[in-house]
């Protein structure tokens, strides 16, 4: 039986934020957000988002020493609600680098009072979310944790999963025809 076990070493956390149609932002940070960058291209999300996190982290690396996405010890995703394809194309983007970095990935929906926010108060409110969350599930996994012989705590799996999408409403995609 393969059994995937999570290694915390670092304190960087990647932000993937796509639940509007008209834009989406993406943050790096350890404890509070560092780096912030929000894309206004409508409906791009799929053909920019990628490029968004590896010139966001480029940035970073060339201000802080050893950034870059082996520092990465979470991601947090806005998982809804939101537009059906721009929470999706996150969501799904969020899900992948996780399971390749092996890293948790946490989500987060958006709360009513944070609609009428500033994006960067909501991405803080989201981030701060996000950071309490990871702490709570990584103290419950402590107690079916592993010591590997350097010190380091491998988290079992079982405490994190994939993040699913939440839509308030069924998806819009085509409008049937009339015959």
């Amino acid at each position: 039986e393969l059994i995937r076990v999570f290694v915390i070493t670092n304190t960087m956390y990647l932000l993937i934020a796509t639940e509007n149609t008209t834009h989406f932002s993406v943050a790096l940070g350890e404890d509070k957000i560092q780096s912030v960058k929000t894309v206004k291209r409508a409906f791009k999300h799929a053909e920019f988002l990628l490029r968004t996190i590896d010139g966001l982290i480029k940035n970073l690396k060339s201000k802080i020493k050893n950034v870059g996405t082996d520092r990465l010890s979470a991601i947090f995703v806005v998982n809804g609600p939101g537009g059906f394809s721009a929470t999706r194309i996150g969501v799904a983007t969020a899900n992948a680098m996780a399971y390749a970095l092996n890293i948790p990935v946490i989500g987060v929906k958006i709360e009513e009072e944070w609609k009428g926010l500033s994006e960067k108060k909501k991405l803080e409110r989201v981030w701060e979310r996000a950071v309490g969350e990871l702490k709570v599930k990584m103290e419950k996994s402590l107690n079916q944790s592993l010591r590997s012989d350097s010190g380091q705590v491998k988290v079992n799996e079982e405490s994190f999963s994939f993040v699913t999408p939440y839509y308030n409403a069924e998806p819009h995609i085509t409008v049937k025809k009339e015959s």
